[in-house]
């Protein structure tokens, strides 16, 4: 199978177990040290659905996501 068909039938767990709401504690400390990347190159590695990588994605000189050997390396 696929690896974007092994990401297809779990997608839907994210989707519904987490929003993209960054309001909690842990997120706001989180997002205020990625802060310090803007302007950078940057690796997310087990970014999962990008929750927390929006914001400071935006602000970064490239943003790249992987899930390999996770999720999707399954």
């Amino acid at each position: 199978m696929p690896k974007a068909a092994r990401y297809d039938e779990v997608a839907g767990f994210y989707t519904a177990g987490w929003t993209d709401d960054v309001d909690d504690p842990a997120s706001v400390r989180l997002l205020d040290l990625l802060g310090l990347l803007a302007g950078r190159q940057v690796l997310d590695v087990a970014c999962g659905h990008g929750r927390i990588s929006g914001p400071p994605a935006r602000a970064a000189a490239a943003w790249s996501g992987s899930l390999r050997g996770g999720v999707c390396g399954r």
